[in-house]
Formats: structure tokens, C-alpha cells, sequence
């Protein structure tokens, strides 16, 4: 069985939401909503307690004020 520690189980999330939410030379950004359910979806993919995080921080005040800035 391979550990994986908390740091690497959060920047693998949050690596792969910001690599969706940006647009890339092959197909433009998708939507924050889109990105989570690609991520949420992603069955063992990622350890679904930062997802959970990820989401809370994503659709809270601060966090939408933050990702408002990269449009």
C-alpha cells in the first residue's frame, strides 16, 4: 500500500482544478462548476476530503473574489 501525504494529496487537486479552469492551446477553460464535477467524478483519483475542501473554499466569499480576478 503507498501513503500519499496530505501536501501532495492537495496540490494534486488543486494542480488539476486550475490546470481546467485556465484555457489551454487545445480547447478553451471550462467553468469552476465543470472543473468540480470533472474532479469529484474522478472516482479514487483524489482523496475526496480536499475535494470537499477545495469546493467550500472554491463557493465561499473569498474564494470567488479570487477566481473573479483571473477573468
Amino acid at each position: 500500500m503507498v501513503v500519499v501525504c496530505l501536501s501532495a494529496r492537495i496540490l494534486a487537486v488543486v494542480n488539476s482544478f486550475c490546470a481546467m479552469v485556465e484555457p489551454r492551446a487545445y480547447r478553451g477553460a471550462r467553468s469552476i462548476d465543470e472543473s468540480l464535477t470533472i474532479i469529484e467524478s474522478s472516482d479514487g483519483a483524489y482523496d475526496k476530503r480536499v475535494v470537499t475542501v477545495l469546493k467550500e473554499v472554491v463557493t465561499s466569499a473569498i474564494g470567488e473574489k479570487i477566481l473573479a480576478k483571473r477573468r
